[in-house]
């Protein structure tokens, strides 16, 4: 079994068990809009800590969640509010507080587990690696070594950890990645059952979606950036969810003269950007309008109002990002 050792050191493990032992009930949180990763994580973790005997809630702000992790256990039970006063929260795979749509929680405890660069830092104990391929690579090296991983918990941590990578391709994977990814599979972890989910269960609203977005995808800054822009009516002919657009981005950036793809989604409530990099950061600009990611994978949401000349806007941040004149 490898040892998370090098992951997560003996000063963090004591103190999140010293500081988790003085509660009963436990609140694991993710960020509105999740991410595969996020879902994976919190999963893994509630399943450990309600097997060791704690009360444990997994919540979510956001109405649509991504179907395929429906296979993770614990998945339908996830709620859209917290129903324990006293618990302590976990915030899984969030940079920052306001992330994760919550009313008031400057009175609460709080433990931050986060991949994210740029994480503020806001929790009273924060087990934060950006180096990290994955936040769950963060939770099963706190948990393996105090409590031990199974079937569940591995399982929830793989399909966080095949998401988070995009399957082993990103940047960040490397050979500690790999070693992670055999400890999980050797605690019970099926590793076809979690890429046949994550990978083989696309809706047909997602495909429809896709060839739209693929006939509407236009080239731009001398070919360097693909941009894809839908609309509410894009989505309601296609029959399409927000769930349903994972992957656009990458599609657009996967053409052999592209360093960027962005997919732009108008609706009626907001308007959605995903962006994704071969190697250039875009995070810096998703931190320019509130939204949070990685260096090659980021993404934000505006108001409405806030939505005129977006386009033009974008472009203009690419064009600086690509010269490195962004600050």
């Amino acid at each position: 079994m490898f040892e998370y050792d090098s992951i997560v050191g003996e000063k963090e493990r004591k103190s999140f068990a010293q500081l988790i032992s003085g509660y009963r009930r436990i609140t694991v949180v993710s960020c509105i809009n999740p991410d595969l990763g996020a879902i994976g994580t919190s999963l893994g973790i509630a399943h450990i800590l309600a097997r060791e005997g704690w009360k444990v809630e997994v919540v979510n702000l956001s109405g649509n969640l991504p179907r395929c992790m429906d296979f993770v256990v614990g998945f339908d039970k996830i709620g859209k509010r917290i129903s324990y006063s006293d618990s302590l929260l976990i915030s899984c795979n969030c940079r920052s507080p306001e992330r994760l749509g919550l009313d008031d929680i400057s009175m609460r405890t709080l433990v931050n587990i986060d991949h994210h660069p740029g994480n503020t830092m806001f929790a009273h104990l924060n087990i934060v690696a950006p180096e990290a391929a994955s936040s769950s690579v963060l939770a099963a090296a706190l948990l393996q070594a105090l409590y031990g991983l199974d079937r569940e918990s591995s399982t929830a941590f793989y399909a966080a950890l095949l998401a988070d990578t995009k399957s082993f391709t990103t940047s960040s994977v490397g050979r500690e990645t790999f070693l992670v990814a055999a400890g999980l599979i050797e605690e019970g972890c099926d590793p076809y059952l979690v890429a046949r989910n994550l990978t083989k269960r696309r809706s047909l609203a997602s495909m429809r979606i896709l060839g739209r977005a693929l006939e509407y995808l236009r080239l731009r800054l001398e070919g360097r950036v693909a941009l894809v822009v839908l609309d509410e009516k894009d989505m309601q002919e296609c029959g399409a969810e927000y769930s349903d657009l994972e992957g656009i981005a990458d599609t657009a950036c996967s053409l052999a003269s592209v360093e960027i793809g962005l997919a732009l989604v108008r609706r009626k409530n907001e308007c959605r950007i995903s962006m994704r990099s071969k190697g250039v950061d875009i995070s810096v600009v998703s931190e320019k309008y509130g939204g949070g990611g990685h260096r090659v994978a980021a993404g934000f949401a505006l108001a409405p109002d806030e939505c005129r000349d977006i386009e033009k806007r974008l472009l203009s941040d690419m064009e600086r990002v690509l010269k490195k004149e962004f600050e």
